[in-house]
This record gives C-alpha cells, sequence and structure tokens, in this order.
C-alpha cells in the first residue's frame, strides 16, 4: 500500500522486482522515502505497520547522516544492524528513498549484501528515473544459477532447503572483493 507520491506503474515494478527476495532468504523488505513514508513492502511477511518500519528506518538513516557528518565521513550509504536471530540492512537509495531488508542468521553476510546493493541501484532507477531496469531483473535467476539452483517449483523447494541450512552458523566474511555465495550443504 504505497501512501508516497509515487506513480503506481512503478509501485507494481518495484513489487516484481522485490517478490522474489524471500528465495534468496530474505525474511522481510520494504521501500520508504527519506521522510518515513511506506512506498512499497513485503506482504507476505508478518511484520508491524509498514509506516511504523518506514519511519524508524528512516530515522536510523538519518542519525547515521548525522554521526557521519560529526566524524567528517559523508553521508550514510548502508547500515548494518546485528540482531538476535540475524540482521537488518538498510541502504539508501537516491537521496529521498531507503530500501531495508531481513536476513537471519547467516553463514556469508557478504553475500547478502552483494544481492542487495544491486536490488538498491534497480530500485533507485526504478523511483528515479522511471526507466525499466531489464537486467536487473535477472538478478534473482542469476544469483539461483551461481548456487546451482535450477529455476523450477522443485528448484525453489532445493533453494529454501539450502537458505535453512545457511542460518545456523555466524556470519563469516570473505577479507577482500566480491563475496562468495553461500556453501553448498553435502547431503
Amino acid at each position: 500500500m504505497p501512501t508516497h507520491n509515487v506513480d503506481e506503474s512503478k509501485v507494481e515494478r518495484l513489487r516484481g522486482l522485490l517478490g522474489n527476495l524471500p528465495q534468496l532468504g530474505i525474511s522481510f523488505y520494504m521501500v520508504g522515502t527519506k521522510e518515513g513514508l511506506s512506498v512499497v513492502s513485503d506482504t507476505t511477511a508478518n511484520m508491524p505497520d509498514p509506516d511504523l518500519l518506514s519511519a524508524a528506518t528512516a530515522t536510523m538513516v538519518s542519525t547515521g547522516d548525522f554521526l557521519s557528518s560529526k566524524y567528517k565521513e559523508g553521508i550514510t550509504r548502508e547500515i548494518v544492524v546485528r540482531v538476535e536471530g540475524g540482521y537488518i540492512l538498510i541502504f539508501r537509495v537516491g537521496v529521498g528513498y531507503n530500501f531495508a531488508a531481513v536476513v537471519g542468521e547467516v553463514d556469508n553476510l557478504d553475500y547478502y549484501l552483494d544481492i542487495l546493493r544491486k536490488y538498491s541501484g534497480a530500485i533507485e532507477e526504478v523511483l528515479v528515473s522511471g526507466e525499466e531496469v531489464s537486467e536487473v531483473e535477472d538478478i534473482l535467476k542469476k544469483e539461483l544459477e551461481v548456487i546451482g539452483v535450477p529455476v523450477t517449483d522443485a528448484g525453489l523447494e532445493e533453494l529454501e532447503s539450502k537458505v535453512k541450512s545457511q542460518t545456523k552458523s555466524p556470519s563469516k566474511t570473505t577479507p577482500l572483493g566480491k563475496a562468495l555465495p553461500p556453501k553448498r550443504k553435502k547431503s
């Protein structure tokens, strides 16, 4: 339910783009304005009012900007919040929006950060320029191929079991470079 003056066609494109995130192990996502109004959120998750979450996210980004300015480090681009059971990942989208996602305990947080950064860029293209983002619509399919899961109903079930197996140990990050895909559990 968009509550900001965002064209309905853009909201629908965002829903289509973001609707695949749960298949990658994202348990909740939302896009909101810097003022704290909800634009689009995951309607399948059991979460509180999207406007409340959007306002809290906007407050965190604003607080990050305040701290960044005091430390003379520029503006906030990303915020990673470690919570019991996982992470809340927040990304600035352009100058007027924020994108937040929740992921459980994972072996490789950098993998999810890389994917969500790509989505953040795609969200910005949809909201700011209004242009179709054709290559980004293939992010999910490519990521599924990287971890060796076919994009079929059976493949999606296999992905769900792999994602659940990833949620057992604390995050391990790669020292430098691109994040590695989640480890495959051997049977």
